[in-house]
């Protein structure tokens, strides 16, 4: 019996090989693999700097949400991927204040980090992995953040404190929905007399999580229409499982110009 020749078998295994990592690199690019929230440590648009760095991407089967004050809450983004082209292929609706435009793009996984490369609209699909003037290109580079994928689930529904103003008591409810926060001030006669909305992210940050909000806007009682926060601010905040209580944590981290103080709110039970 004749044994194969060592070419032979060196191009099955690499055949082999090649079969293994193309399987592998499809199932980290499934949609269903790629959901939860994604850091965006670099954002380059055209070279330069752009202002989603810092920011977050929610991606939920093949809906992308991008978490910033240019988006709103509103603003979600539909994408397929096409993992039998190397680098895989990407077509993203990107859905801004009413708009969507089609970008075509390359993306790749390593681990739990991420790399988008966009085109822009009507634009040839890139075929590397770069942001220059001269490409005029969208690129991204994400890293998973699973603790804050976790909290963002646990912090979902309406909280409630009770505050005494000078002898005045209110009953406050923070309904969280997404990525949004309405918070409403309730009379002692259960009469809405203050509210506003705020954007946020929640991101793991030196062992603690981090709930940062932005575009605060009144919609009931004073000034309502204001708008305030354009630039967001943060505080630490810790979920006690045990009792069902949210800890804020404010005036802790060198971005708030307050004195330490604890907010304590309880889950609204149905």
């Amino acid at each position: 019996m004749k044994r194969p020749k060592l070419n032979t078998v060196l191009l099955v295994a690499i055949a082999l090989n090649s079969a293994i990592v193309q399987s592998l690199r499809a199932d980290e690019l499934a949609a269903s693999e790629l959901d939860g929230i994604w850091n965006v440590e670099s954002a380059r648009d055209g070279g330069k700097r752009h202002p989603l760095a810092g920011f977050q991407v929610l991606i939920d089967g093949d809906n992308m949400q991008f978490n910033a004050p240019a988006f709103s809450p509103d603003d979600r983004s539909q994408f397929t991927i096409d993992t039998e082209q190397s680098p895989p292929h990407i077509d993203l609706q990107l859905s801004a204040g009413g708009e969507t435009e089609l970008r075509k793009g390359i993306l790749r996984r390593r681990g739990a980090r991420l790399t988008l490369c966009l085109a822009q609209p009507d634009a040839q699909r890139p075929t590397r992995f770069s942001s220059t003037a001269e490409n005029d290109q969208w690129s991204l580079e994400l890293r998973h953040d699973a603790k804050a994928t976790s909290d963002l689930k646990k912090l979902q529904g309406p909280w409630e404190k009770a505050v005494d103003i000078q002898g005045v008591k209110f009953r406050v409810v923070n309904e969280i929905d997404g990525i949004q926060e309405t918070v409403t001030w309730y009379s002692a006669e259960e009469s809405p007399v203050m509210q506003h909305t705020a954007q946020f992210m929640v991101q793991s940050w030196n062992r603690v999580t981090l709930f940062t909000f932005w575009n605060l806007r009144k919609t009931v009682g004073p000034e309502t229409g204001k708008v305030s926060f354009t630039k967001p601010d943060s505080f630490i905040y810790r979920y006690r499982e045990a009792d069902d209580t949210l800890i804020h944590a404010f005036g802790v981290i060198d971005r708030q110009k307050r004195s330490p103080e604890n907010e304590f709110w309880t889950r609204v039970k149905k």
